[in-house]
């Protein structure tokens, strides 16, 4: 429906993957240590295997279509690990409505320093509508202090705490 909607505003959208194995988180961080970044920026900006989000299926990246892509930016046709996506028409459409179909961007910005993790517009996090209308009327995009992360390890533990399955 995301894409749809997108799609009715000349924004094109495309969810690339929703879930990564292990092995697979393991070979892009290698991949990304073996691009000459420093281990610590691979750290920040792709994590070990099985450390992602997108282990669990809750999150995958998003591409934008050609018609709003510029080319520098890219190789092969890919734009995933380019925090340019945010200054496209894509970008701004996703930061502005993801929250309504119940994803969160949840490396933002403002929370690199809280979060550990570098800037990922490309990166979306699927944590249900009301949690994400929550995240956004607490203007979460713009938050040094508290991430999407911090969110969710509060309601973990109230639901543990009151024995909630």
């Amino acid at each position: 429906m995301m894409t749809v909607d997108a799609a009715a505003e000349f924004v094109d959208l495309a969810i690339v993957s929703g879930y990564w194995s292990p092995a697979e988180q393991a070979a892009a961080f290698e991949a990304s240590v073996r691009r000459s970044l420093a281990r610590a920026e691979s750290d920040r900006s792709c994590g070990g295997g099985g450390s992602g989000i997108t282990v669990r299926g809750a999150a995958g990246p998003l591409a934008a279509s050609a018609r709003d892509r510029d080319r520098r930016l890219h190789r092969r046709n890919r734009l995933l690990d380019q925090p340019h996506l945010a200054d496209t028409a894509a970008g701004r459409w996703v930061a502005l409505h993801a929250w309504e179909y119940g994803f969160v961007l949840p490396y933002t910005r403002q929370g690199e320093a809280r979060s550990g993790y570098a800037f990922e517009p490309w990166h979306l996090r699927w944590v249900g509508r009301v949690l994400a209308a929550f995240l956004n009327t607490q203007r979460y995009l713009d938050d040094p202090m508290f991430v999407v992360d911090d969110y969710l390890l509060a309601i973990e533990q109230i639901l543990d705490a009151e024995a909630i399955p």
